[in-house]
């Protein structure tokens, strides 16, 4: 296997010269976030709360949902990089995943994996864990047939 410089295009965590802005965990240090310290990204019917995170390798953020996510029944979410682990804080609701549709309520876990599509629907909040760290470069939305029910 070559050893060589790791490149991650338009990650806004590598530098031009492909240096890591954000520590790897291997250098992490102990650090605490509050909710006050998150980014509010409000999508309509669904709003992010970003925590900081120390590491390219992880994230973590809460998610507010009210409605679906994208907002079209045929519409879908694919992460490239990312795959995450969503965990149910509060609520009901639904998490289509590929062709599967997971009826969710408080403590569900579902796992979505990278390059899989995926979309939210209902009234409720769930704490996602992202590996590598998102960046929103990385994410795309997309139409697929028809209209999972």
């Amino acid at each position: 296997m070559a050893h060589g410089r790791l490149s991650i295009r338009h990650d806004p965590n590598v530098s031009e010269s492909g240096s890591l802005k954000r520590a790897s965990s291997s250098c992490m240090k102990d650090v605490k976030f509050t909710s006050s310290d998150t980014e509010k990204i409000d999508l309509g019917s669904k709003i992010i709360f970003k925590y900081p995170s120390p590491t390219v390798d992880f994230d973590i953020g809460r998610m507010v949902i009210n409605g679906r996510h994208p907002e079209y029944p045929n519409t879908f979410l694919v992460e490239d990089a990312c795959s995450f682990v969503i965990y149910v804080i509060s609520g009901a609701g639904k998490v289509y995943v590929d062709d599967e549709t997971f009826e969710v309520t408080a403590q569900d876990v579902i796992f979505v994996p990278n390059k899989t599509r995926f979309a939210v629907e209902g009234v409720f909040e769930y704490i996602t864990f992202d590996s590598p760290g998102y960046y929103p470069e990385q994410s795309n939305e997309i139409v697929f047939g028809s209209a999972l029910k």
